[in-house]
């Protein structure tokens, strides 16, 4: 089970692929250009749910938030990432992710992830992680996984914040006769995203029959969030606030760098961790070499 959680931050993955054909294969070019190669067909998660995820962090930072989308691709992998930046979330990074013809620890394996991470300037409001995958090992049924929770950006992150999150999802759970505590269970005391996760979200795996519920999930936490940090009504943060923030999101990227499995293959298959960073680190610092 614990490498089975490892592929939580899947997101990161690459192909066997060596330095001698990375030139060949691997390249890099605005949206507007040629079509991504590599993609898989699942059901969840699409380009609609990366769409929904955009529309959300438009409402919050602005339509002319947003950068040049970007996308790196090879004969077996592409991603497709986006990046917000205002004055409200610092930095708001999405993902698309597909490994198509790849491997994971040398089993044959096709994977489909998205990965949204949103990261306010102001250290009292919470940041927002939204992660979502399905993988295919050989001949396996396709398993899908969720994890969604708030980020404590300064080590204080109010439960009001926190009930109002877990109470988003459990009236979703609730509609589709779910348990919301056997989610929450799952994912208490992994020290996730280096202790920085708030722990009120839900992490867990599912199958196909459950997109509906995921779907639904991952939208009305979304809304949450963005009607929580539009409407906050947070004091002005002090400097013990802001150098909390600084030292948790240098514990973030130490551990997406250090502990994170998905970094691990994203190594040993060469991948630009240019890719990685647009959409997933901290605004802190630029990626690193992967080699």
């Amino acid at each position: 089970m614990a490498k089975s959680l490892s592929l939580l931050m899947i997101c990161h993955l690459g192909t066997n692929v060596t330095k001698k054909y990375k030139n060949a294969l691997c390249g890099q070019y605005s949206l507007r250009g040629n079509r991504m190669i590599a993609r898989n067909d699942f059901a969840f998660p699409q380009d609609k749910n990366l769409e929904f995820i955009k529309t959300v962090y438009a409402g919050i930072n602005g339509e002319d938030s947003f950068e040049t989308a970007r996308q790196w691709q090879s004969e077996t992998w592409s991603v497709e990432a986006h990046r917000s930046k205002g004055v409200v979330l610092e930095k708001a990074g999405l993902g698309l992710v597909h490994l198509k013809g790849g491997t994971v620890d040398g089993v044959p394996t096709a994977i489909t992830l998205l990965q949204s991470m949103a990261y306010p300037a102001n250290p009292c409001l919470p940041g927002c992680i939204v992660m979502a995958s399905t993988s295919r090992m050989e001949d396996q049924d396709p398993i899908m996984m969720v994890y969604v929770d708030l980020i404590d950006q300064n080590g204080r992150l109010a439960d009001k914040e926190k009930k109002l999150f877990s109470a988003a999802l459990a009236t979703v759970c609730q509609k589709h006769n779910r348990g919301l505590e056997e989610y929450q269970a799952f994912m208490t005391g992994r020290s996730m995203l280096g202790a920085c996760a708030a722990e009120c979200g839900m992490l867990y795996f599912f199958e196909a029959s459950d997109v509906a519920f995921l779907e639904e999930s991952i939208a009305t936490v979304l809304k949450t969030y963005q009607a929580m940090v539009i409407g906050s009504n947070c004091s002005e943060p002090t400097s013990e606030d802001r150098a909390a923030m600084k030292q948790r999101r240098k514990d973030m990227i130490s551990w997406m760098l250090e502990e994170d499995y998905g970094t691990k293959v994203a190594r040993e298959n060469n991948i630009d961790m240019e890719a990685i960073e647009m959409y997933g680190f901290p605004p802190q610092k630029k990626a690193q070499s992967l080699s």
